[in-house]
């Protein structure tokens, strides 16, 4: 056998090699994201049958034919039908990698924030800014969770991927000590998230100094968006009445754009809407209402006519 045929084949098992762990690597990450804690119902809760299949199918390695249903449901629903977002969602979790998994979630969280789906993609978007190492940028998503969407049953698990990341990354108890307190108070059933995880944490937090600063210190805000000069930025939407006692917030957006058009669907909806900038987002919001029980009937009136999560705030 000559030395370069030896060699060449050398070269080729170098290069399957190679390939084979970076398909290893991908796939890790992935199932990192995906295996990642989450109430199962909330996972499963697809309410289409070829969703559940298409997951199915993604999960046991069928990935072609998982992606092939999704891309055909997508097609053939508008997305102003409330199962849009659901499928949305879906092509994220059937996703080949990273980077088309966070264009998926971050569509749900943009175009569909008041969708049951919401919070779950943001919890998604978490997963993956912590494989990647983007602390920040994970923190900042879970922020968004407990402040846009309080009432998720994903709270708990938030807290644990929060306070992981303060302690250990951003060298801030204080802040950290507070996610496990805010945890802990709503882990309910969850007792894995409560056990084996927050537990833990609140050990951490009773062990180790926190007298220089209180266990339940406020959030960092996140950072303001630039200014928009271009000439095709969104009209002036109307700022909360600082008179009202309780609002009801529908959505949280990035851009005045986007919260000027959830105010254009709740006003269709025969709502009053208005917009109220707040750490670096546009808070969309009903009201006010005189009472709680009025804000609490808003919401149910919310929720019947366009979904969602909308819970009670005061301004």
């Amino acid at each position: 056998m000559t030395r370069g045929g030896t060699a060449g084949r050398r070269d080729g098992g170098r290069v399957r090699w190679a390939k084979r762990s970076k398909l290893a690597l991908r796939g890790a990450a992935l199932a990192c994201v995906l295996g990642a804690a989450v109430p199962p119902s909330r996972l499963s809760a697809q309410s289409s049958p070829r969703l559940l299949e298409a997951v199915r199918l993604a999960q046991s390695g069928r990935s072609d034919s998982a992606h092939a249903i999704v891309a055909r449901m997508l097609a053939n629903t508008a997305p102003t039908d409330s199962l849009y977002p659901e499928v949305l969602f879906t092509s994220g979790m059937v996703a080949n990698n990273l980077d088309e998994m966070q264009r998926a979630f971050q569509r749900v969280v943009v175009e569909h924030s008041t969708s049951r789906w919401a919070d779950v993609a943001l919890y998604r978007l978490a997963q993956i800014a912590y494989v990647r190492n983007d602390y920040p940028g994970a923190t900042r998503q879970l922020e968004r969770i407990r402040s846009d969407y309080p009432a998720s049953p994903l709270l708990p698990r938030a807290a644990y991927y929060a306070a992981d990341i303060y302690l250990k990354r951003r060298k801030d108890p204080a802040a950290a000590c507070r996610w496990v307190t805010e945890g802990l108070a709503r882990v309910g059933t969850d007792t894995e998230a409560k056990g084996n995880l927050l537990r833990m944490q609140d050990e951490a937090c009773k062990a180790g100094p926190t007298d220089s600063a209180p266990a339940v210190a406020a959030a960092p805000a996140a950072p303001a968006p630039p200014p928009r000069s271009d000439s095709t930025a969104a009209p002036a939407v109307p700022p909360s009445s600082p008179s009202a006692d309780y609002q009801v917030q529908v959505a949280a957006m990035a851009t005045p754009a986007q919260a000027a058009e959830v105010v254009e669907r709740l006003k269709r909806a025969g709502f009053d809407a208005l917009v109220v900038p707040e750490k670096g987002f546009y808070k969309v919001r009903v009201g006010g209402y005189a009472t709680s029980a009025e804000a609490a009937a808003g919401v149910q009136a919310i929720k019947a006519k366009l979904g969602g999560s909308p819970f009670v705030v005061r301004p």
